[in-house]
């Protein structure tokens, strides 16, 4: 309790050198200093976005929402009538053609989800 008085203390004075030595996260390795660690220094937003889901999945996601747009104004604004006829007889063929590869899909992911849910499972339990 001393010592996260003592992080606290220094985080709010600044005071680098109130902190003991054994303080520093890499020194002590325990989750209690993983804790004070985290709880002392402050929140930042590049040390959020480091960690962060959009970060991760920022650039697909961009990619996906850019051409998924730049096909949707394409469809409204440049096709004409035959043509857009033509581009939906091509996404119907590829939606009877793709689904049943989609149902396989989700069954062989089933057995998957259910084998990594009993592993966690058994080590929960240990």
């Amino acid at each position: 309790m001393s010592s996260l008085l003592t992080g606290l203390s220094s985080w709010l004075t600044g005071d680098e050198e109130a902190r003991p030595a054994e303080y520093g996260l890499w020194q002590r390795g325990s989750p209690t200093g993983w804790y004070q660690h985290s709880k002392t220094s402050g929140w930042s937003f590049w040390r959020w976005w480091r960690r962060s889901l959009p970060r991760h999945i920022g650039l697909e996601l961009l990619v996906y929402l850019v051409l998924y747009y730049v096909i949707h104004l394409l469809y409204r604004a440049v096709l004409t009538d035959e043509q857009k006829t033509e581009f939906e007889e091509i996404v119907t063929y590829f939606n009877e053609k793709l689904s049943p590869l989609a149902r396989d899909l989700a069954f062989l992911l089933g057995f998957y989800v259910k084998m990594i849910v009993t592993r966690w499972w058994n080590q929960f339990k240990q």
